[in-house]
């Protein structure tokens, strides 16, 4: 009878505790494989093309809709355990430096964050500046095919990002001399920098790899969407190439699994230098670069099968509205926002030390297959808190199978664990005060003290101090206290 009152009461708490997943938004993916084309096209030598790739009828006119269809910023960051606190990036700036200009850029993110409960973010309360290449306000031409691009980039920075401020930096053309002017001022104004665009790799490009160096920026470049071989500036070392993924859903719309794409950029540059982090990388050997900077250093969502909602008041091919847009155009920007959530400078030297758990992506093949572990298909993978236990400094071995187990069985990540015991305990303490003092909640100011998981929310930090501050743990001994008396209510019933 008692292991049958433990069973319901876990099951009660748990469904009403904050942390299990969210009530995912229709998906609106697209339902069968419609065609898809790239919205830049060809380009000659010296300029670059974007990688946005959008949904179309199958006759090569893309299809927008009055509904977004695409998957939502919910979907997104359940399927990768990215933070859902509206307040991440907050103090960060994600810079977007694209070409042409995007006339309706400010206000489609507007209806971009309308739609889907996301932070204002706008010229009058600070949140969006857009400008030419040099800061000025002399916007170039607007151009039908760059202002999606541009849509896409700014509207999923801020997604992922949305405490961030967002920088629109708008080159006067295509032109590699302009876009590498937008791209100082863009570093001298921003800790993170999203390129979603490329151009053949050329002999002399080592010369312009100075334009993605500054000191605490974090630089990001799309690597193509065409496959092998490696393009630039996706394989200068000062960057982080980025490739791309298909994600896969069931019938329900829960995530199940994610292969590389096989349009997503990647190879083995043919005149730049491996930097040494990657070079030094036990996995490094296998992609078969001989020393030569292999491209991409990571991944994310950019199948436009899997592609995501982007709102586009700018008419495309005569249509706007909702589009489901894919492309390492994609990914790009969305890594961009979630190094900005992290609030340090995301390098090699960080992607190559372990600092970021990867879900490593090993089904697929862009014109390299991918591997376990590091290769020219996806690189090292995917950025998820949910392919590991790292969520707090010091779990032990025998520790770890508690958190793996408990969050299998309640459908959880193991950070969601973390904070569902937390609030367990909470539970239990408003029914039953302990005996000792009331528990202490520290103001605001003090919060951000709090880093053993990846996402503590404002509104569930009172409960982990309050826990604290009742038993004089750390942060991390509230959590790893939490999850034992979840796993030890789960044993009591039976589970």
């Amino acid at each position: 009878m008692a292991r049958a009152r433990a069973a319901v009461l876990i099951a009660v708490v748990v469904a009403v505790m904050p942390v299990g997943r969210s009530a995912a938004a229709p998906l609106g993916a697209p339902s069968s494989r419609r065609g898809h084309h790239a919205v830049c096209g060809p380009v000659p030598a010296r300029f670059a093309r974007c990688h946005s790739h959008v949904v179309d009828n199958g006759g090569g006119v893309a299809v927008a809709a009055i509904l977004p269809g695409g998957l939502s910023p919910a979907t997104i960051k359940s399927a990768y355990s990215f933070p859902s606190d509206l307040g991440a990036g907050t103090g960060k700036t994600v810079a977007i430096v694209d070409a042409f200009d995007d006339p309706t850029a400010e206000n489609d993110l507007g209806v971009f964050d309308q739609t889907y409960g996301l932070p204002a973010c706008t010229t009058a309360n600070g949140c969006f500046t857009k400008v030419d290449q040099t800061g000025g306000t002399r916007y170039p031409r607007a151009n039908s095919g760059w202002a999606l691009e541009i849509s896409l980039d700014v509207q999923w920075a801020h997604a992922i990002a949305p405490g961030a401020k967002i920088l629109l930096v708008e080159a006067t053309t295509n032109f590699f001399s302009d876009l590498f002017t937008a791209e100082d001022y863009a570093k001298s104004h921003a800790q993170y920098v999203s390129n979603s665009w490329t151009g053949p790799e050329s002999s002399f490009e080592t010369i312009f790899d100075s334009h993605f160096a500054q000191s605490g920026v974090s630089f990001f470049v799309a690597a193509g969407d065409t496959g092998l071989p490696a393009e630039y500036p996706s394989a200068s070392p000062n960057v982080i190439s980025v490739g791309g993924t298909t994600l896969h859903f069931d019938g329900g719309g829960h995530f199940v699994s994610e292969t590389g794409w096989s349009g997503g950029g990647g190879g083995c540059s043919l005149y730049e230098t491996a930097a040494s982090p990657q070079s030094g990388f036990p996995e490094y050997g296998q992609a078969g670069c001989g020393g030569k900077r292999a491209t991409p250093d990571v991944s994310l969502d950019a199948d436009p099968a899997s592609g995501v909602a982007v709102y586009d008041s700018t008419p495309d091919q005569g249509q706007s509205g909702w589009f489901i847009v894919g492309g390492t155009s994609a990914s790009s920007p969305m890594w961009a926002a979630r190094a900005a959530d992290t609030g340090g400078t995301v390098d090699a030297g960080y992607v190559y030390a372990n600092s970021i758990a990867f879900r490593d992506i090993t089904t697929g093949n862009n014109g390299a297959p991918c591997l376990v572990g590091y290769d020219l298909c996806t690189g090292r993978g995917s950025w998820t808190a949910s392919s590991s236990t790292s969520f707090t400094t010091n779990w032990t071995s025998t520790e770890n199978p508690r958190v793996l187990q408990s969050a299998a069985y309640l459908n959880m990540t193991p950070e969601q664990l973390q904070k569902g015991g937390v609030q367990l305990i909470a539970f239990f303490m408003a029914l039953v005060p302990p005996p000792g003092p009331t528990p202490l909640i520290p103001p605001p100011s003090n919060t951000g003290t709090v880093s053993y998981t990846t996402n503590w929310a404002p509104s569930e930090i009172p409960a982990l101090h309050g826990v604290m501050a009742q038993y004089s743990l750390s942060a991390e001994q509230a959590q790893k206290l939490g999850v034992l008396l979840v796993s030890f209510l789960l044993a009591l019933g039976g589970h």
